[in-house]
């Protein structure tokens, strides 16, 4: 009965996303398919926690909901397609207003740096055609 009960609701939820997607009319079919992908997600966590409505999801869903990302670009992604959903389609600013995207410092690790010794190999490299790719090299 329980489980019956929740392929309901995930179809009335992924009903009202086939409306949504339909609606995207200056996206193209692949940005459409990537939210379909990702709103599939909350619909799934929604079912699962037994809300039957986006509108019933809280504060506390949400945040449950973003913490199962392990990327803060992920996060970012899904806080996007949301508040445009809940905003845009369900006309539910108020709900997710709240969520802010969070900037992602791009981090360079000591392993993805060159040694002066590789940066010396690859400037004589470059330096072998022409003088002054060899200059340009260094400069960098």
């Amino acid at each position: 009965m329980v489980i019956e009960s929740r392929v309901s609701v995930k179809s009335r939820l992924n009903e009202q996303v086939k409306d949504y997607l339909m609606s995207l009319q200056a996206n193209n079919e692949e940005t459409k398919q990537h939210y379909a992908a990702m709103i599939g997600f909350f619909v799934d966590f929604l079912a699962n926690k037994g809300i039957e409505r986006f509108e019933d999801a809280t504060k506390t869903d949400f945040g449950q909901f973003l913490s199962t990302k392990r990327s803060q670009n992920t996060k970012n992604l899904n806080i996007f397609i949301i508040k445009n959903f809940y905003t845009d389609y369900l006309g539910k600013k108020e709900l997710v207003e709240y969520l802010h995207q969070k900037s992602v410092k791009e981090t360079i690790t000591p392993a993805e740096l060159l040694t002066p010794e590789e940066v010396m190999k690859l400037a004589m490299e470059v330096g072998r055609r022409r003088e002054m790719n060899k200059v340009i090299t260094r400069e960098i």
